[in-house]
C-alpha cells in the first residue's frame, strides 16, 4: 500500500519514464496497475507501438490509465484493510500475525466490480469470512500442538528427561512431521524421546579419567583423559571412579575449597558426572521452607543432592516433593491439628526439614489444598492431600470435613480427629480401577479414573472409540466430591458427564473451582462462581455472573468450556484466580484481583485477559497464590 502511494505522487516525466529507469517507489501494485493500462491501449498487442510523432500524447494517455488504475487499488487497499482489521479485532486475532492475508484479500477486492452498490457490505462479509476460516485453521493447528505437546511431555517424563525450550521445540516440530506422515502419536513422541536421550548422553561426556601419557587426549569409555599429576603413580593412587564417587557426598558449598587442593582436585569438583540433575531450592520462614532459619533468597535443599526432585507442589504453610524414586518429602506445617488443644487454640506441628512421608512408595504426582486467601477458614485446622501411585491406586490424608479424602467419617460425632485422616490411606475403588489424575480444592477433591467395561463382540470396537479408549475397553471419567462452597451440603462421589471419555492433560483445583484441561487444549471448569467470600471476578472465567439476591442458594456449575481461550498447555490456580498458558506461550489470567495476582488490570476479570505486560514472551508454565504471581 505504501507503494501504491508513493506512485502516486506527482512522477516527473510520467509513469513510462519512471518505469524506465526502474525507480524503487513503483511497487508491484503499480507496476500492475502500469501493465494493465498499456494492454487497455495497445489492445493487448505489445508489438503495436505508437510511431515516434504520436509518442507524447501516448505517453499521457498511458499515465492517465495508469493513475486511474492505481487510484482504484488504493480505494480497494483502504475498503479492504478496513473491513480487515475490524474483523480480526472482532475475533480477537493480532493483524500482525495475518499479513498474507491482508495481501490476498486487497488483491481480491481490487478485482471486484467496483460499480456495484453493494460493495462495501460485500466487502466486509467477505472479510467476516476469511477471518473465521483463519480462525478455525488456528485453532485446529494449535490443538494439535497441544496434543504433541502432551505427547512429548508424558514420553519424557517416562524416561526422566527434561529437554530444554529449545530441544523441546525441535522435538514438537519432529512429531509432529511424523505425525503428519501417518505414524502414530504416542510412537512419534517416544521415537523422539529416544533420541534424544541417546543424543544427550552422547553430548555428555564426563572427564572422571586422567591420562598420564604427556596430556594426549584419548578415548577411554567414550571419557576425556587428562594429566594432571607428573607420575602415573600419583595419578592412580586413588581410583578414578571411587575418587570422584566421594564427590557426591560434598556439600556444594564445600566444592570452592576443595578445588584448590590441586588440579585433578579442582577437575573433579566441575566434573559433570557427579552432578546431580535437578536440585531443589526454597526461600522463606524457617521451617515453612524446609530450611532451618529464615532464608530471604533461594537456598539450596540438601536433601535434592542425593535424591532428584520430578515435583514441588506448595499448599499454605506447607511443601511437598516428588522424588523420582517414587518417595515423597514434606516440609512445613502438618496437615491435621494439635487434637491435645482446644479447638480454637489448634496449632499444627512443623516440620522443620524435609521428612519423608511414611506409608507411601512409587508416588508420581501429588496433589494438596491450594495456597491464597481464606480469611483465617481453615488455615488452623489443617488440609488435604492426595498421592496417586505408578500402579494408579490413590492415597488421600489429612483434612475429611466434608468427605473429600473420599473415606468415611462420622457426621454425628463432635471430636475433631474424627475428620481428619491421620497418615495415607488408599481410597477403596474397584479393582478394574486405576486413577489417572487427582485434584484437591479447600473442601472438594476431583478425580479421573478408568474402568473397564464389557463391548459386545461385534460392536466393541466402536464403543470403546466412541469413549475414547482406543479399543482396550476402558474409558475414563471425572468425579468430584466434597462441596464447593459453604451454603452446599457435602456430596459423595459426583460424575461430570461433561468430561466423560475424555483424555485430560491435567487437572487442577482452587478453593472453590475446578479446572480440567483436555489434551487437545481445550480448558473446561466446573465449581462455584463466587467462593465463600465473593469473588470480584467469575472464578470460572465464564464471563459476567449471574446476579444472585440475598439469602439466594447457589448451585455447582457445570462443566463448561471456556470460550475466547486460545488452546492451552499449561493450567494453574489459587484460591480465588486462575492463570492459563497458550500453546504459542501467551499468559491469560481471571478471578479475584483484590490480592494483586492477576498481573494485569482490574477490568473484566469475569473472563481471560491477556497479560499485555509479557507480550513478546514466550511462557511455559505459571503459578499463582492470593498476592502475587510468577511464570516461567
Amino acid at each position: 500500500g505504501d507503494a501504491v502511494r508513493r506512485a502516486l505522487e506527482p512522477k516527473p516525466g510520467g509513469w513510462i519514464f519512471a518505469a524506465a529507469r526502474g525507480e524503487p517507489r513503483l511497487g508491484a501494485a503499480a507496476r500492475k496497475a502500469l501493465v494493465v493500462a498499456v494492454t487497455d491501449l495497445a489492445g493487448g498487442n505489445f508489438d503495436d507501438w505508437p510511431t515516434k510523432d504520436d509518442w507524447p500524447a501516448w505517453t499521457r494517455a498511458v499515465d492517465k490509465a495508469a493513475d486511474e488504475r492505481a487510484g482504484e487499488w488504493a480505494k480497494a487497499e483502504a475498503l479492504a484493510l478496513y473491513a480487515l482489521d475490524e474483523a480480526l479485532r472482532e475475533a480477537g486475532l493480532d493483524a500482525d500475525d495475518h499479513a498474507d492475508l491482508a495481501e490476498t484479500f486487497v488483491r481480491e477486492t481490487f478485482l471486484r466490480d467496483h460499480t456495484r452498490k453493494t460493495l462495501v457490505a460485500d466487502v466486509q462479509a467477505r472479510a467476516v469470512a476469511l477471518v473465521a476460516e483463519r480462525k478455525q485453521e488456528g485453532e485446529s493447528c494449535e490443538r494439535r500442538l497441544a496434543r504433541v505437546a502432551l505427547a512429548l511431555r508424558e514420553a519424557c517424563d517416562a524416561r526422566n528427561l527434561r529437554p530444554s525450550l529449545i530441544a523441546a521445540d525441535a522435538l514438537r516440530k519432529k512429531i509432529l512431521t511424523a505425525w503428519r506422515n501417518g505414524q502414530d502419536l504416542q510412537e512419534a513422541a517416544a521415537a523422539a524421546a529416544r533420541s534424544y536421550e541417546n543424543s544427550d548422553r552422547n553430548d555428555a561426556v564426563p572427564q572422571t579419567v586422567w591420562d598420564p601419557s604427556g596430556n594426549r587426549t584419548a578415548q577411554a569409555s567414550a571419557m576425556v583423559k587428562f594429566m594432571p599429576f607428573r607420575s602415573a603413580s600419583q595419578c592412580h593412587a586413588i581410583g578414578d571412579d571411587a575418587f570422584s564417587y566421594v564427590y557426591t557426598f560434598l556439600h556444594f558449598s564445600l566444592l570452592g575449597t576443595v578445588a584448590l587442593v590441586c588440579k585433578r582436585w579442582r577437575a573433579a569438583s566441575q566434573d559433570p558426572f557427579w552432578l546431580p540433575d535437578v536440585v531443589c531450592y526454597a526461600w522463606g520462614r524457617a521451617g515453612v521452607s524446609g530450611l532451618e532459619q529464615d532464608a530471604p533468597k533461594p537456598t539450596l535443599l540438601d536433601f535434592s543432592i542425593t535424591r532428584s526432585v520430578v515435583n514441588v507442589v506448595c499448599g499454605d504453610e506447607a511443601t511437598f516433593a516428588v522424588c523420582d524414586d517414587g518417595t515423597l518429602y514434606h516440609w512445613g506445617k502438618r496437615w491435621e491439628p494439635d487434637f491435645e488443644r482446644p479447638v480454637l487454640e489448634a496449632s499444627r506441628e512443623m516440620t522443620m526439614t524435609p521428612t519423608r512421608v511414611a506409608g507411601l512408595a512409587d508416588v508420581v504426582s501429588v496433589a494438596c489444598t491450594p495456597s491464597g486467601y481464606y480469611h483465617g477458614r481453615g488455615r488452623a485446622f489443617g488440609y488435604t492431600v492426595a498421592a496417586i501411585t505408578s500402579s494408579g491406586k490413590l492415597y488421600t490424608w489429612g483434612m475429611n470435613v466434608c468427605g473429600q479424602t473420599l473415606h468415611a467419617r462420622d457426621t454425628s460425632s463432635r471430636n475433631p480427629a474424627d475428620y481428619f485422616v491421620s497418615t495415607p490411606t488408599e481410597v477403596a475403588f474397584g479393582d478394574s480401577e486405576r486413577t489417572l489424575k487427582v485434584a484437591v480444592g479447600l473442601e472438594f477433591i476431583a478425580v479421573q479414573r478408568t474402568w473397564s467395561i464389557p463391548l459386545p463382540p461385534r460392536d466393541g470396537a466402536a464403543v470403546a472409540a466412541h469413549l475414547g479408549s482406543g479399543g482396550t475397553g476402558k474409558s475414563a471419567r471425572v468425579s468430584w466430591a466434597g462441596r464447593f462452597s459453604d451454603d452446599w451440603q457435602p456430596s459423595e462421589l459426583r460424575e461430570v458427564p461433561e468430561l466423560c471419555g475424555t483424555k485430560l492433560a491435567a487437572l487442577t483445583a482452587g478453593a472453590f473451582h475446578c479446572c480440567a484441561l483436555r489434551d487437545d487444549g481445550s480448558l473446561y471448569v466446573f465449581g462455584h462462581e463466587y467462593g465463600a467470600d465473593e469473588s470480584n471476578g467469575n472464578l470460572l472465567g465464564l464471563g459476567p455472573r449471574a446476579t444472585r439476591f440475598e439469602g439466594e442458594r447457589s448451585f455447582p456449575h457445570a462443566a463448561t468450556r471456556v470460550e475466547g481461550l486460545p488452546p492451552v498447555i499449561s493450567v494453574a490456580a489459587s484460591t480465588y484466580s486462575t492463570v492459563a498458558i497458550t500453546t504459542d506461550g501467551r499468559c491469560y489470567s481471571w478471578g479475584d484481583c483484590d490480592g494483586g495476582a492477576l498481573g494485569r488490570s482490574s477490568v473484566n476479570n469475569d473472563a481471560p485477559g491477556l497479560l499485555e505486560a509479557l507480550r513478546g514472551v514466550r511462557a511455559c508454565a505459571g503459578a499463582l497464590s492470593y498476592t502475587n504471581g510468577a511464570v516461567a
